[in-house]
């Protein structure tokens, strides 16, 4: 998964790929640090999520912890415009 964020709009978006010819079940993500504020609400961009999204848990540090995005099918892509 690759964090994109834009300091100067505010927008961010994180796009979640299974690069395998194999599913992937329970997918969670968490980022030490970064630039999230907040409670952003995930919007999707492209794909379909298998869980219903809830906005990431931000931590003090901008980042997130254990964030449930779902399922990815073999070489399937998740973009999520997670601007508040």
């Amino acid at each position: 998964a690759v964090l994109r964020h834009d300091p100067v709009s505010g927008e961010s978006a994180i796009v979640v790929s299974n690069l395998t010819d194999e599913p992937v079940f329970d997918v969670r993500l968490s980022l030490a640090d970064g630039p999230l504020c907040g409670t952003p609400s995930p919007r999707v961009a492209m794909g379909t999520p298998t869980v219903d999204l809830t906005a990431p848990p931000v931590t003090p540090t901008g980042g997130f912890d254990g964030w449930a995005v779902g399922d990815l099918g073999p070489h399937a892509d998740l973009i999520l415009d997670l601007t508040p």
